[in-house]
């Protein structure tokens, strides 16, 4: 990859600096501290990604830092002041800044330290710190970088390092945070800290399984909210889940995964299907768990049960909400039938059952089939402009149906079976591909008989 040229003065051209931010720097200076930008703000400027998030730094301890802002344009909120870590924004709220003070950090055990000590030193604050690309201070008094680990190399290199041996050893969640800024950054993982991070996968046991979820929710959601930067040779959804696999991190994110598999067989035995390669954008989380249950059943011999995707989705897995795992079995679910689907005549059929869905599955079935020519694909895309072209409602929104005409209608019904009898008439528009609002109230009518009748009947 080509190297990023960084001269004397790249930083005070690209580097966009808040006016309030510079208001502030004039109160650290006026009271004798350096202020400092440090971390992503630094290192995505270097790669030519927006980042809008500024975090600082400087000596200046908790009590001066509280003592200094009284009385100025800036209000804070303490965020931990044993660790030095305040949210500092300005009276209007239009800026805000992550401020840490300078400091030294032992540990014990676990993730968090047993002793804190605030130091002058940016040598001294830069060994507490996890990656060299995260550790290049810039000096908002002097306009000039300090680069105590050879993060700007690394940037321009685009190699994502440890600083040193111990940074997992303190928080093993870094080892998550490493693929999320491998896969979000388009960083190439050095060798040593890959093999560090193998080695020490074990630390992620002692984190709770709240934090481990929210980090990989963090990689799977990444595309939903961000720009994707150009396709990279290092980094692309097979390669995420390659390192997952590699890594075996697959107990530590999925607790209940080892009820499914024998966790070391499958290590050994799977292997990475080169179709997942081109499914990125926002299509990473169904590319993983498409990854696991098409590998599993494939291993076991076996379909995998419905309640699969809440343990492994739910509350003892990525922690999703009911209705995203849901979502989830439906697009994996129809994904892997498909690829299975030999009579053909049912096509139709199966496709009307998750016609709310079938935007993703058609982009997931369009990357896995990685641009060669499909069947399934075509008839997929066939179908859904049958459909739209017929008027076929997909969403409640689209139905010419409401739950007030259905509660006009039927004035003493439950009022829990309206969003049940708005999921039949999505079904019946989509069966019979007639939506309008008398002939749906006539259908659904005929059930609503059909049920009191059977009720009568037992």
């Amino acid at each position: 990859m080509r190297k990023i040229e960084i001269d004397d003065n790249f930083f005070n051209k690209k580097l966009v600096i808040p006016k309030s931010l510079n208001n502030l720097n004039k109160i650290f200076m006026d009271n004798n501290f350096e202020l400092f930008i440090v971390g992503g703000y630094i290192r995505d400027c270097i790669l030519n990604i927006k980042n809008e998030d500024i975090d600082i730094c400087s000596s200046a301890t908790p009590d001066k830092l509280e003592e200094m802002l009284k009385g100025t344009e800036f209000l804070f909120t303490i965020v931990n002041k044993r660790l030095g870590t305040y949210k500092i924004y300005t009276r209007s709220g239009e800026c805000s800044f992550e401020y840490t003070c300078f400091r030294s950090e032992k540990y014990d055990y676990g993730h968090s330290p047993s002793s804190v000590q605030f130091v002058e030193e940016i040598a001294v604050d830069a060994q507490r710190r996890d990656f060299t690309v995260d550790c290049i201070y810039y000096s908002l008094k002097t306009r000039q970088c300090f680069d105590p680990c050879g993060g700007i190399q690394d940037c321009q290199h685009r190699t994502l390092r440890i600083i040193n041996d111990k940074v997992f050893d303190s928080d093993g969640l870094r080892i998550l945070r490493m693929l999320r800024l491998a896969y979000t950054k388009d960083l190439k993982i050095d060798e040593d800290t890959y093999k560090r991070a193998e080695k020490q996968k074990f630390l992620l046991s002692e984190i709770s399984h709240e934090r481990v979820a929210k980090e990989i929710r963090g990689i799977l959601s990444f595309n939903e909210t961000n720009n994707r930067i150009p396709k990279s040779k290092y980094i692309s959804s097979l390669q995420l889940i390659q390192d997952i696999i590699n890594l075996q991190l697959l107990q530590y994110i999925f607790l209940d995964l080892p009820k499914y598999i024998d966790l070391e067989q499958y290590y050994e035995l799977v292997e990475i299907n080169p179709n997942l390669y081109d499914l990125a954008e926002n299509k990473l989380g169904y590319a993983l768990i498409y990854f696991l249950v098409t590998s599993i059943e494939d291993l076991t011999k076996t379909e995998i049960p419905a309640e699969f995707y809440f343990d492994i989705l739910g509350v003892r897995g990525l922690m999703f909400p009911k209705n995203t795992v849901i979502k989830y079995r439906i697009v994996v679910d129809a994904l892997v039938t498909l690829d299975k689907m030999i009579d053909k005549s049912l096509f139709i059929n199966y496709v009307q059952l998750f016609y709310g869905f079938l935007d993703e599955i058609i982009q997931c079935r369009a990357l896995l089939t990685n641009g060669e020519k499909d069947e399934t694909l075509a008839r997929l895309v066939t179908t859904e402009r049958m459909m739209l072209a017929n008027g076929i409602p997909r969403y409640y929104g689209d139905l010419n149906l409401n739950a007030e005409d259905i509660m006009n209608k039927w004035q003493d019904l439950p009022r829990n079976q309206i969003g049940q009898l708005l999921d039949c008439a999505l079904i019946i528009a989509t069966r019979t591909r007639r939506n309008e609002k008398e002939f749906l109230l006539s259908e659904l009518g005929k059930l609503i008989k059909k049920g009191g009748k059977s009720r009568d009947d037992n």
